[in-house]
């Protein structure tokens, strides 16, 4: 029978892969809009015939026979019979407490698909290449890992999340105490203290003092498209809250993320984009956010004639 990874292995193992972390993130996301959910909870009902499609949006599904083989076992279109299926049991959809299937669950057997996918790639040698930083200057590169570093972070708090939700009683509920301290560690664990600032801080800001699953998914939402949607060279007057209320062409899937169907909390990120990747200081949130390019062209010919007229 399929047993998932422990969170720390599967921590490990998810950081030695080259698939980039934002990329299971928007993944998932592209995946759950496709199951037309009602907000961060599904029909349990439902979710068996959406298996094919949701399985069709993990990255580079079918970059190799072995990936195929694995995804087919996983999401129970072969060798189903008579036992629960893996991604089923990845959510721990037999502990859920009630019956409908909610995000945070699915985001995670999700990942754990993606997690299959890529090691299968590259047992079979199929290597997703980098990309190349040729042409990107070195604040570009800077906004890259730390978008990808912080999306590596929100797995981890995650799956935290979702061990002390389980442990808890009720079954799938969090006092607002325990949330706050699972913050507080991976805070301590982060180099971006104004991430894990906000991030708690619209944690008290939700009001409760018993968080659900839907809570929790509500909650991170916004740091979700946060990490996703910061781009490099993005943060000009033409982005941020602007350009996230159109759908946006996504870089994993090849589909459109619509971001009209999340909520508007998490279309409002200009400012904390700005001060997440370092492009703006702590108390500075008035005015529009910019990255500002500075670029040497004294030696070239046209301006040092220029500057001789000066």
């Amino acid at each position: 029978a399929f047993r998932p990874l422990p969170p720390a292995q599967r921590r490990r193992a998810c950081a030695g892969l080259r698939m980039a972390a934002t990329v299971r993130i928007e993944a998932a996301l592209q995946a759950w809009q496709d199951c037309e959910a009602d907000g961060w909870t599904l029909s349990a009902a439902r979710l068996p015939p959406l298996l094919p499609q949701i399985c069709m949006r993990v990255p580079r599904s079918m970059a190799s026979p072995e990936a195929a083989r694995q995804l087919d076992e996983y999401f129970g279109f072969v060798g189903a019979r008579g036992r629960i299926v893996p991604f089923f049991a990845c959510m721990d959809q037999a502990r859920a407490p009630d019956s409908r299937v909610h995000f945070l669950p699915f985001w995670r057997a999700f990942s754990e698909a993606a997690r299959l996918a890529e090691e299968a790639n590259a047992k079979c040698g199929v290597v997703q290449p980098r990309p190349s930083s040729g042409s990107s200057s070195n604040a570009e590169g800077v906004v890259k890992r730390r978008r990808e570093r912080l999306a590596g972070e929100l797995e981890r708090l995650r799956d935290e999340l979702l061990e002390a939700a389980a442990a808890s009683t009720p079954l799938g509920s969090l006092r607002l105490r325990q949330a706050k301290a699972v913050v507080r560690a991976a805070h301590g664990a982060s180099g971006n203290v104004a991430f894990w600032r906000g991030l708690e801080q619209a944690l008290l800001d939700l009001g409760r003092c018993t968080l659900t699953y839907e809570d929790l998914a509500r909650w991170l939402e916004p740091w979700m498209l946060t990490t996703i949607a910061m781009r490099p060279g993005g943060l000009t007057p033409s982005g941020g809250a602007a350009r996230a209320r159109k759908p946006r062409r996504s870089q994993s899937c090849g589909a459109v993320l619509d971001a009209d169907a999340f909520s508007s909390e998490a279309r409002q990120v200009d400012v904390v984009q700005a001060k997440c990747f370092g492009c703006l200081a702590d108390n500075d949130t008035d005015g529009l956010p910019v990255l500002l390019h500075i670029y040497d062209v004294s030696h070239e010919r046209g301006m040092r004639r220029f500057n001789k007229v000066l």
